[in-house]
């Protein structure tokens, strides 16, 4: 393996490697220069200018050590046969060719995660990858690193495209993908999504055929996207369950019809949930069957294995680290309860004497809660509010704000639910339980995501002693919700989950469980109309 990447080495110059078009003026003027024909491309080898050989696949001789090795990190891999996982420090191994951004993205990293070990070198070796694993395990730098290397490498132009559910995970994303590439290797990256005004539209319509890097949500590209976008070579959808649940087939479609032939193309498809219908209905659109590799990641290694080869039903994996309180109550008893929790926490920050209030999420299913809500609090609490209803400006105000630590709580809708990380978040409040547990695993990967997995582990074990005292551990990470009697008919699947990690549950969740010859109305939203409300809701937050 070495041999073949020194001779590959010596093949290209370190200029060729590393450096980029020297200017903005100059790339533009090469994008106009190659007007490539859509039949001739298609001809042209998937990641020609990386050699994929490096990343052989495991022979069978390997494939029973392999087994144990995926076996040990809770990865389960289907499809075509695909690389062998990297090392524990696997931005250190030699087959990556641009070494400087590997070690620049993950010099904070102890070690990588499995997702991002066995994702890696997937994505380099040219496979269509669906990788489904938990909240909080780094999917955004196991996509854009393989990515970025493809970029870099390229001897012609070529484009990249990221998609998100949500305008701040674009933003999110946009900035984590300027972070890797810097200033020294001159590639545009560009976020299109709503917002902006009308400048802001032609700005975004030009630089779609100047970026290297775009990242977008699903209905500004296809507003603003050329007819002919025969320059893309990866594509990329984050959170990808969340569009084809919410509505976003039309808007992926009207894009994926502006590339060139699906073989020129490499697919990456990334999320903590993917149900078993949706992957294959994915899958189908976009990914090409004989190179599809499926990843999928759980904190349950041994368990996980051999319930993945015997049966097909889906598993929610949810963070182990963070302590759940489901408490069972009438609607109208939560907002005394809350302010109970408020009041504890506010107590516990003075006895530790922290500098900073620690920060709440607060997470309600419709924007008219949100509002009443914090009409509720806002005479006794810092808070910010966000949701799909408030313009763009407001919601990237109280974002940053609640970063910045200017005020402690943040209530949102789910457009705060997905992706988004938070530094110092430790407590999550579901104020309405969510329409369903995919959403509740994806509320819970808010919190806790910027400690490592030992300072993890040690927090929910001195959390649990501290209960007793009525206190919270500094690296605690507690989510508290709110279980109503509408939700009923989710309880026994709420149940199985949380004892997978060990929690306490409410004897009262176990009375809500019906009765086999007892029918329930659906318990997710009381009506239809506030049903479609939600729904409505979720696609303006998108767009």
């Amino acid at each position: 393996m070495k041999r073949k990447t020194q001779q590959f080495i010596e093949q290209v110059s370190i200029d060729e490697l590393y450096q980029g078009p020297k200017s903005k003026k100059h790339r533009k003027k090469k994008v106009q220069e190659e007007d490539v024909n859509i039949s001739e491309e298609a001809s042209e080898p998937l990641l020609a200018d990386i050699p994929v050989c490096l990343w052989s696949s495991a022979t069978e001789e390997d494939f029973d050590n392999l087994k144990e090795i995926r076996k040990s990190l809770g990865i389960v891999v289907k499809g075509v046969q695909c690389p062998a996982p990297l090392g524990r420090n696997a931005w250190l191994d030699e087959r990556l060719l641009v070494p400087q951004i590997w070690r620049r993205a993950c010099t904070s990293f102890s070690e990588a995660t499995p997702v991002q070990r066995q994702a890696w070198p997937a994505a380099l070796a040219g496979f269509d990858v669906t990788a489904i694993a938990p909240v909080g395990s780094g999917k955004t730098l196991a996509y854009l690193l393989p990515t970025a290397t493809r970029l870099l490498l390229a001897k012609n132009f070529e484009q990249a495209i990221v998609l998100s559910p949500t305008r701040e995970l674009a933003q999110q994303i946009c900035r984590v993908a300027s972070g890797i590439f810097k200033r020294e290797y001159q590639r545009e990256i560009i976020l299109i999504a709503g917002g902006t005004g009308a400048q802001g539209k032609a700005e975004q319509r030009r630089a779609c055929t100047s970026a290297c890097l775009i990242v977008a949500t699903p209905g500004r590209l296809a507003e603003l996207a050329p007819a002919k976008m025969s320059r893309v070579r990866i594509f990329i959808l984050d959170e990808a369950d969340k569009m084809m649940k919410f509505g976003f087939e039309p808007q992926l479609d009207c894009i994926v019809k502006r590339f060139s032939f699906r073989n020129t193309r490499q697919h990456l498809l990334f999320t903590a949930t993917f149900p078993q219908k949706l992957r294959e209905a994915i899958s189908e659109r976009f990914s090409t069957i004989d190179r599809l590799v499926t990843i999928r990641v759980t904190s349950f290694a041994v368990a996980a294995a051999a319930k993945e080869e015997e049966s097909e039903k889906e598993q929610t994996d949810l963070p182990q680290h963070i302590e759940q309180r489901v408490h069972v109550c009438a609607a109208h008893k939560r907002t005394r309860l809350l302010i109970r929790f408020l009041e504890k926490l506010k107590q516990s920050d003075r006895a530790h004497h922290r500098r900073q209030a620690s920060k709440v999420l607060i997470l309600a299913n419709k924007a008219t809660t949100v509002d009443e809500l914090a009409t509720q609090l806002k005479s006794h609490y810092s808070l910010a509010i966000m949701h799909g209803k408030k313009p763009q400006a407001e919601r990237n105000a109280a974002l940053n704000g609640f970063r910045a630590g200017k005020v402690a709580i943040l209530i949102a809708t789910d457009v705060a639910g997905r992706g988004l990380d938070v530094k110092g978040l430790r407590f999550l409040v579901n104020w309405d339980f969510p329409p369903n547990l995919d959403i509740y695993t994806h509320r819970l990967g808010r919190i806790g995501r910027d400690l490592d997995p030992d300072a993890r582990l040690r927090a929910i074990h001195a959390q649990r002693k501290c209960e007793e005292q009525a206190d919270f551990h500094t690296d605690a990470c507690l989510a508290l919700s709110f279980f109503t009697r509408n939700f009923a008919a989710l309880a026994k699947s709420l149940i199985d989950l949380l004892t997978l990690t060990n929690q306490r549950i409410d004897p009262q969740l176990h009375a809500l469980i019906p009765s086999p010859d007892k029918k329930i109305d659906d318990p997710v939203v009381p009506t239809e109309k506030e049903d479609v409300d939600i729904m409505q809701e979720k696609k303006k937050e998108a767009t």
